[in-house]
């Protein structure tokens, strides 16, 4: 989307300090042990992606 105005959703949470993995609460709930296993898929992806580029870049 291209408003510069958060969705009513995203502000309510933001408001009740919910900020995701960060608080363990937001739009999902967020254990310790969930945290960890997203952020290491997510860097993982991450890696891949920037693998994709450098071979890019190489060629």
């Amino acid at each position: 989307a291209n408003n510069s105005v958060p969705s009513k959703a995203l502000a309510e949470r933001v408001a009740e300090g919910k900020f995701g993995m960060k608080t363990g609460e937001g739009f999902y709930q967020w254990t310790p042990q969930s945290a960890a296993k997203e952020k290491a898929r997510y860097d993982r992806v991450l890696l891949a992606a920037l693998a994709i580029l450098k071979s890019e870049r190489n060629q």
